[in-house]
C-alpha cells in the first residue's frame, strides 16, 4: 500500500501558500484603502499646553479642503483619553448628533466643503483633573478617512 503522507504534505502545504496569499491581498487592500487615499483636508489645531484646575480652555480647530473636489466633513473624535481630564462645556457649532460611545465622542455633521473652504470646531473644556492629558482628535470623512491629531495638556492643581 502507498503512503499517503506525501499528499497530504503538499496538500497543506499548498493551502497554507494560498490562505497566506489571500490574506496579504485582503491586508493590502484594506491598507491601500484607508492609508495610501488620505482626505483631502488639512487641520490644524490650538489648545494651550497648560491649565489649571477649574479653568476653562477653548480647543480650536480649522479644516481647509486643500482639494480641488468638495469634500464631506462627516464628523469628528475626540479620544476619552483626554477627555477624561475636562468637562465638555461646550461645542461649536452645534453638531448633528453625538455620540459618546466605544472610547471617544463623536461629534456628528455632514459638512460639506468646497475647495478652499475651512471649518472651524471649538471644544470649551473645563480643567477637572491634574495630570497630563492626552488624546487623538480625528476628523473623518463620509468614506471614514480620517486626518488624526494627538493633543496634550497637562492639568494642574490649584
Amino acid at each position: 500500500m502507498k503512503s499517503r503522507i506525501p499528499v497530504i504534505l503538499v496538500t497543506a502545504l499548498v493551502t497554507a501558500i494560498v490562505t497566506s496569499l489571500l490574506w496579504a491581498g485582503g491586508l493590502y487592500l484594506l491598507f491601500g484603502y484607508y492609508f495610501s487615499d488620505q482626505p483631502s483636508f488639512q487641520v490644524r489645531l490650538d489648545l494651550p499646553a497648560s491649565a489649571t484646575v477649574g479653568e476653562e480652555i477653548l480647543l480650536e480647530a480649522e479644516v481647509l479642503n486643500a482639494g480641488d473636489s468638495t469634500i464631506e466633513l462627516d464628523g469628528v473624535d475626540v479620544y476619552d483619553s483626554f477627555l477624561e481630564g475636562f468637562e465638555v462645556l461646550d461645542v461649536l457649532p452645534t453638531p448633528r448628533s453625538l455620540d459618546p460611545s466605544m472610547g471617544f465622542a463623536s461629534y456628528y455633521y455632514s459638512q460639506d466643503l468646497a475647495p478652499g473652504e475651512t471649518f472651524e470646531f471649538q471644544l470649551l473644556l473645563r480643567a477637572k483633573t491634574p495630570g497630563t492629558w492626552t488624546g487623538d482628535v480625528d476628523f473623518c470623512d463620509a468614506s471614514l478617512r480620517f486626518v488624526t491629531s494627538t493633543v496634550t495638556v497637562r492639568v494642574l492643581p490649584e
